[in-house]
């Protein structure tokens, strides 16, 4: 057989891998996107609630709206000297 030939069913079968392979990715991905949306939504305030900051934002938010305000135990200050 030739080399070129050779060359022609090498580089195909590469192709072909790599549409199988692409392929199999976006069934994944689908099927992840369907397990995300399956899972009930949480109440969160922010649009950022399904992506990473989220995990960190959301706790923070809830403790901050837990919390009273700092400068409500301060004493009032006297202006001037």
């Amino acid at each position: 057989m030739a080399n070129w030939i050779k060359a022609l069913l090498i580089l195909t079968g590469v192709c072909a891998l790599i549409i199988l392979l692409d392929t199999a990715g976006d069934i994944f991905d689908a099927t992840l996107n369907r397990l995300a949306d399956s899972v009930p939504a949480t109440r969160a305030s922010t649009s950022a609630s399904s992506e990473l900051w989220g995990v960190v934002d959301n706790p923070i938010r809830s403790y901050i709206a837990r919390t009273p305000p700092a400068s409500a135990a301060l004493p009032p200050t006297r202006s001037g000297s």
